[in-house]
């Protein structure tokens, strides 16, 4: 599993794999500032359309959006926001019900994992 990076934000708490982490950094060398700023911007966006789409019931762009969520934030070692964006993207298919309750936890991990990659640039 490896080690992981904890940082607790309201309550949340948010695991980096650091080994994951640490090896974009040292991969990507100079960009990885840029990578960490690009992955921050990409899913600050997703985040507030994600939150119109699931006002508008728009459930094939939920879908889209927690997909490509749960796509980057693996990349950058956020494991269980990934987990939490499949969780949403499964509902959006079985269980819509339950993707205005998770909305509010999903926006509230994701500013635990700007916060913890922020603080380890």
């Amino acid at each position: 599993m490896g080690l992981r990076l904890t940082l607790s934000l309201n309550g949340i708490m948010t695991n980096i794999n650091v080994e994951l982490f640490e090896q974009l950094r040292v991969l990507m060398g100079e960009k990885f500032k840029l990578l960490i700023d690009t992955y921050i911007s990409d899913n600050s966006s997703r985040i507030d359309q994600l939150q119109v789409a699931i006002k508008g019931e728009n459930w094939s762009e939920v879908r889209e959006l927690s997909h490509a969520m749960k796509s980057s934030s693996a990349n950058i070692g956020a494991t269980e926001l990934s987990l939490f964006c499949q969780q949403i993207e499964s509902d959006s298919v079985n269980n819509v019900d339950e993707i205005k309750l998770k909305y509010d936890r999903l926006r509230n991990e994701f500013q635990a994992v700007v916060s913890c990659l922020n603080n380890n640039r």
